[in-house]
């Protein structure tokens, strides 16, 4: 049985994903982490600090063609405690929020490493998507 329910297919790519946590308060901790792939609806991400199911995460991420990062809102959606030296998780993020400028930025992104990524079998799918992740922003 398939219980694949993204949209998008994730594309791997290798950068870094700045991320910062609530804390109690006003405080917040910063955490490096590295995309290991990403769509328009989440991504994978590798880190050795611990992440909470369901933990919502901001999200600066280094794109390589673009000069600023973009920022991207983020709910833990899965883990995977990986053992080894650094104790490393694997984190499943699904993106609730972000800047149309940074939903259009991701897409180009996307479509600039992935040809296929946006094509027309996906535009109901996208506008869709779109309009879930946008109306929040």
């Amino acid at each position: 049985m398939n219980t694949e329910r993204r949209i998008f297919k994730r594309v791997p790519v290798e950068f870094k994903a700045h991320c910062i946590r609530n804390l109690q308060g006003a405080s917040h901790e910063y955490f490096l982490s590295f995309a290991k792939d990403i769509s328009l609806q989440g991504m994978r991400i590798a880190s050795s600090r611990p992440v909470e199911l369901g933990e919502h995460i901001t999200l600066a991420l280094e794109i390589p063609i673009y000069f600023i990062p973009l920022l991207l809102y983020g709910e833990a959606e899965w883990l995977t405690h990986k053992d080894g030296i650094n104790n490393n998780v694997e984190c499943g993020m699904r993106f609730f929020k972000m800047e149309p400028v940074d939903y259009k930025r991701l897409r180009n992104y996307l479509s600039s490493i992935d040809k296929e990524y946006l094509s027309p079998s996906y535009k109901e799918d996208i506008f869709k998507e779109e309009s879930n992740i946008l109306q929040m922003a």
